[in-house]
């Protein structure tokens, strides 16, 4: 098994003391992996114990977790004409159990990184393969719509081998939530979008559109 993420934002107490939580990890499927594990982690002891896994999508290998402790959300890093996916789920913490809610197209293959907003009201996620960034609305129970915007990047840089096209590696919103960050490999740039909560498009470039970084840096 491939553990592709082991993060302390991916933690969620489940007990009236603030050493006990559940531990996500997320994996890749393709050699037997089951997709998400369930741990019980005591931070005193440094110990984990296993709880339940998901066995309901392809390399969900990037999660996060909303605010309210509910849902979470992974990408399906799948690479194929057909693009990736973004799985929404709800988590139990008295059972330890995650439920599948939907999949939702990222309109990019590759899709490696997903945020979401503090009120829990947008997902973000970056496809590495397709270069392009896509944004969905989300429902009350936590389920995903289709996704309302797909930003596509463009260019290339100095290594034609890694940075033949556009790269997207992450999404990450400013402290204040109304900017959105979006590392691209592939261009040696990071771009910036203004980000409007109240919009059903909610990301326009902002000004400047991006920052540009020396090739190799």
């Amino acid at each position: 098994m491939r553990i592709s993420i082991l993060s302390l934002l991916l933690f969620i107490s489940f007990f009236a003391t603030a050493q006990n939580f559940y531990l996500f990890i997320g994996t890749y499927t393709n050699k037997g992996s089951k997709g998400i594990y369930v741990y019980r982690f005591n931070a005193a002891a440094g110990t984990a114990e296993w709880v339940s896994n998901t066995d309901s999508s392809a390399n969900p290998s990037y999660l996060t977790i909303a605010s309210n402790g509910k849902n979470i959300y992974s990408v399906n890093e799948t690479p194929g004409d057909e693009g990736g996916k973004v799985s929404a789920y709800t988590f139990d913490k008295t059972t330890g159990q995650l439920s599948l809610l939907n999949q939702a197209s990222t309109g990019g293959d590759g899709p490696c990184y997903v945020s979401i907003t503090k009120n829990n009201k947008w997902v973000v996620v970056a496809n590495y393969g397709g270069g392009s960034t896509s944004v969905f609305a989300v429902n009350k129970d936590g389920s995903l719509n289709e996704y309302s915007q797909l930003l596509q990047d463009s260019g290339s840089s100095a290594n034609k081998k890694r940075q033949e096209k556009p790269h997207v590696h992450s999404a990450v919103f400013s402290p204040g939530q109304d900017y959105l960050f979006t590392p691209d490999l592939g261009t040696d740039k990071v771009m910036i979008y203004k980000f409007d909560q109240d919009s059903q498009k909610p990301l326009s470039p902002a000004a400047p559109p991006y920052v540009a970084v020396a090739p190799g840096n």
